[in-house]
């Protein structure tokens, strides 16, 4: 479960279904292997926290990285900047859970964001969108 969490800080992978049930089947797995070999009562306990705590970390933003990586998947070439806009505060809506990525203009046709610049562990997470006449034609995802 560690794993799977550390997993989820670096790289928001808990979104991903597969990687869901890869990581139930495989803590079922051993749950069983432990229930069957040693008739532990335990391991059926600890199935039920592997599974529960993985499902919980699919659907539940525990760090911010999650939402950011839907919002870039979500950028689609061709949007507008208002649009861009719109899918950021989707994602983070002001007043929400994690604070509002920073956007920096650092061209015309350039919008970079940063998922946190005061924190550490994301300050160099960044999106880059390139616009040509002011629609996305080429995005970028900068990892920490």
């Amino acid at each position: 479960m560690f794993e799977a969490l550390m997993s989820d800080a670096v790289f928001g992978i808990s979104a991903s279904w597969i990687f869901t049930l890869i990581v139930c089947g495989v803590g079922f797995g051993v749950c069983v292997a432990v229930r069957l070999r040693y008739r532990s009562v335990l391991s059926l306990v600890m199935a039920f926290l592997v599974t529960a705590f993985m499902l919980m970390l699919h659907f539940v933003d525990v760090l911010p990285v999650k939402p950011y990586k839907r919002f870039f998947a979500a950028i689609q070439l061709g949007l507008t900047d208002p649009e861009v806009m719109a899918l950021l505060h989707r994602e983070f809506p002001n007043g929400g859970r994690f604070p509002v990525p920073v956007r920096y203009d650092f061209r015309t046709n350039e919008i970079s964001f940063a998922l946190d610049p005061k924190e550490s562990a994301w300050n160099a997470e960044a999106i880059i969108l390139y616009l040509d006449r002011g629609r996305v034609v080429r995005k970028e995802y900068s990892r920490d």
